[in-house]
């Protein structure tokens, strides 16, 4: 976890927690403090997080746990399971929903960081599968890579349990010793050698391969590391799996030199990510240990590699960004020879193909998949540009070239069309529009005037509004929506032109809920809009804020709440709610009211006023 900053203990009343006042048109934040109460940190909300039900998931450490599995309703908070028992972390995190299970990735000290599921109780969180299992083999078996000269190639180095297997083609034209390559295994704590062996100078004869191999015992309770020295002399070549790391002239060259390091003992990590929802199965890229980061997916019960697509061993295809259209799961894949490409899936080793080779130069890197309509557009680099307008059907002649616009970004659906920022060299980055076709790819606004930049992003739909954040270059980068017809300011949260930085937006009711800088508050406040009004929703108590994380501002739904991450100077890094059943601010400008407990038993009530303004409708 990211180092955090020290926070004050001499304080001698502790929130337990901020209690709202149920008055009748007062929405409320209540801060929760239970996790580890007092000025000690929970860092609930830190990383990931997720919805299943009415629950909210994360992780979190009560102090003397490490980052282990909770779950909150904001009425009662709950460790789910210490999956790494004791003060080790499993640190779930890459939660995905699939039935009535959330699943995720976690280490419980045994099987690495693997696949995992909750249904929210303790004998109902599972390891879903083992699918890198503790054998990791370092180096990948390649053919040999014959010349007329002396050839040393490294096959393979394997693990199961703590026997270590190690073996070597040799190669020699020449008779003639010339080169060798040296297997070193060090503690990496103590640079305790543990094993060495070197393979070469055997001189002879060998015109095919000679295949040399040692066994031995590792405890793998030291840090054992793998350090491969090659060195070569004269014509020799050295060969580390695949990779021809070293290559000798004709007549006694320099004596160049490779060396490779890697984990010997390995941690058994599949490290699953990119976890998605399809037809009834989780589909996500894991590393089984031989095939590299490769498409899989699970139903909970069978889990299975659907294909692996680069077939090279041990390197990654490392598919990414799924996405669903029109029965199949579209992606970014490597097979190794056509380069970063669109692909797509239907769950099975034939269906899972190539859609079409969007760059033959190079890699396309398609990404920001977003379905209108029956297409999926995406941002891909074309032949003779990066960062070009893409859709397809899921068809190679459907897939094409929508537009020649610059870093196209911040994809969103609205209204029938896809809104993005976009670069031109006469008005900058500003906000664009598309209906799929080049005729009606259009700039929608140049907020910021000439070839100065708005830089629009944080697109957010909220009832018949789309929400972002832009510079015009005269108030700062503030908050604005429009209808689909102009758009508007929706308040200029620091006067004039300092930024207040609006992110982190989400939908909540018929509200904007987002993160921004009052100029004079302190840390980063939350805030609302309707689009006709903006206001600040204030923290129980002054010295509160929202918590940057690993992931920026953690907000967050589930149920009918809004979660997000606290920092306090009171309670350190904890999470807070905010309640939907409750009915909005009253309009006229009054005020919300807060009421607080504290462990003492006191109560304070604060009252903060809002700053609310109309903006006229776009």
């Amino acid at each position: 976890m990211p180092a955090k900053r020290a926070l004050s203990a001499a304080l001698a009343l502790l929130l337990v927690a901020a209690i709202p006042a149920r008055a009748a048109s007062v929405p409320t934040i209540t801060v929760i403090d239970t996790i580890n109460p007092g000025s000690g940190s929970s860092y609930a909300m830190d990383a990931d997080s997720a919805a299943l039900g009415s629950y909210l998931y994360f992780a979190a450490t009560d102090g003397t746990l490490g980052y282990e599995l909770y779950k909150t309703n904001g009425q009662t908070t709950t460790l789910v399971k210490d999956i790494n028992v004791g003060s080790a972390s499993a640190s779930p995190d890459n939660f995905a929903v699939l039935g009535d299970y959330l699943y995720f990735s976690a280490d419980n000290g045994t099987n690495g960081v693997e696949l995992w599921r909750t249904n929210g109780t303790t004998s109902g969180t599972t390891l879903v599968s083992n699918i890198n299992v503790d054998s990791p083999t370092l180096i990948p078996t390649g053919g040999l890579l014959l010349n007329y000269f002396y050839t040393v190639q490294l096959r393979a180095i394997a693990r199961v349990g703590s026997t270590v297997t190690i073996s070597a083609d040799i190669f020699d034209g020449t008779a003639d010793p010339s080169a060798y390559a040296t297997v070193n295994i060090v503690d990496s704590t103590t640079s305790t050698v543990l094993y060495t062996k070197t393979f070469g100078d055997y001189g002879g004869l060998y015109l095919s391969p000679v295949t040399y191999a040692e066994t031995f015992s590792l405890d793998c309770d030291s840090n054992a590391t793998l350090s491969i020295i090659a060195r070569e002399y004269s014509g020799a070549k050295i060969i580390i799996g695949q990779e021809l790391v070293a290559q000798g002239g004709w007549y006694n060259s320099p004596d160049p030199t490779a060396t490779r390091t890697a984990d010997v003992c390995g941690d058994g990590s599949s490290s699953p990510t990119e976890l998605t929802a399809f037809n009834g199965y989780l589909y996500f890229q894991a590393n089984d240990g031989a095939s590299g980061f490769e498409l899989w997916r699970t139903n909970g019960t069978t889990t299975e590699r659907v294909k692996d697509i680069n077939a090279t061993f041990g390197l990654d295809s490392s598919p990414s960004g799924f996405t669903a259209l029109n029965g199949y799961l579209y992606f970014q894949a490597n097979d190794g020879t056509y380069g970063a490409e669109l692909w797509r899936t239907d769950g099975t080793a034939l269906g899972t193909t190539l859609v079409k080779d969007l760059n033959p130069a190079g890699y396309s890197w398609p990404s920001l998949f977003t379905e209108i309509g029956g297409y999926l557009f995406f941002k891909a680099d074309g032949a003779t540009q990066a960062g070009q307008l893409w859709r397809t059907d899921g068809t190679e002649a459907g897939t094409t070239l929508i537009a020649d616009v610059l870093y196209p970004n911040d994809f969103t659906a609205f209204g029938g069309y896809l809104y993005f920022a976009a670069e031109t060299e006469a008005d900058g980055t500003e906000l664009w529009r598309t209906d799929g076709t080049e005729a009606g790819t259009e700039l929608f606004l140049d907020m910021n005037g000439g070839a100065d930049d708005s830089y629009p992003y944080n697109f957010t739909v909220v009832g018949d509004y789309l929400f972002f954040s832009a510079d015009d270059g005269t108030h700062g980068r503030e908050l604005w929506f429009t209808s689909g017809t102009g758009a508007a300011l929706a308040y200029d949260t620091i006067a004039g032109a300092s930024d207040a930085d609006p992110d982190d937006f989400i939908a909540f009711g018929d509200w904007l809920y987002f993160q921004a800088e009052t100029g004079n508050e302190g840390g980063d406040e939350l805030w609302r809009s309707s689009g006709d009004v903006t206001e600040r929703v204030p923290f129980p108590l002054a010295g509160q804020s929202l918590s940057d994380n690993d992931y920026g501002v953690a907000l967050v739904v589930a149920g009918d709440r809004l979660y997000m991450s606290v920092l306090s100077t009171l309670i350190g890094y904890e999470f807070g709610y905010l309640d939907d059943s409750l009915p909005p601010t009253n309009r006229d400008g009054s005020g919300w009211t807060t009421t607080l407990v504290i462990l003492a038993g006191l109560t304070a009530a604060a009252s903060i006023g809002l700053r609310v303004r109309g903006a006229k409708r776009a």
